[in-house]
């Protein structure tokens, strides 16, 4: 049975990038693999590859899935978290055997992270990572 896991595509500066998050001994915990996405015609690839990633990562004990490498951040050219959600918007993607969740993230007024501006919407699980894709760039069109 696949667990649940998270895809967060985020815009920052004009930039899309994508990045895998699975369960972890607490909590969900990204992955390395902070994919730029050049065009948003290549989001359904990226979308695609962070889907890989996170099912390989589900082969591993929880104790293994996170190798040590940059911050997701850093890879962005922030040189901190809190640098990097200046100006920063993202949608996150739930997938599961059960459903698939998207909402658009905000900053948070008071800490440093990102939480839902409204309610996830509610999908079909098997839904095409193609149409996953329209519907996060609707998300981002509809929150600029």
């Amino acid at each position: 049975m696949m667990e649940a896991f998270e895809i967060k595509v985020f815009r920052r500066n004009g930039q899309l990038w994508v990045s895998p998050s699975v369960v972890a001994d607490v909590g969900i915990k990204s992955l390395p693999g902070f994919l730029r996405v050049d065009s948003p015609v290549d989001l359904p690839r990226a979308l695609e590859e962070a889907t890989a990633l996170a099912l390989e990562a589900q082969k591993l004990p929880r104790s293994e899935r996170f190798p040590p490498g940059r911050p997701f951040w850093e890879v962005a050219g922030a040189r901190s978290w809190e640098e990097f959600l200046r100006g920063t918007t993202a949608v996150a993607i739930m997938r599961s055997q059960a459903q698939t969740r998207i909402a658009h993230l905000v900053r948070h007024r008071e800490t440093p992270m990102l939480v839902p501006d409204g309610a996830w919407r509610e999908l079909p699980p098997d839904l095409p990572l193609s149409e996953v894709a329209r519907i996060v760039l609707e998300e981002f069109a509809a929150h600029s």
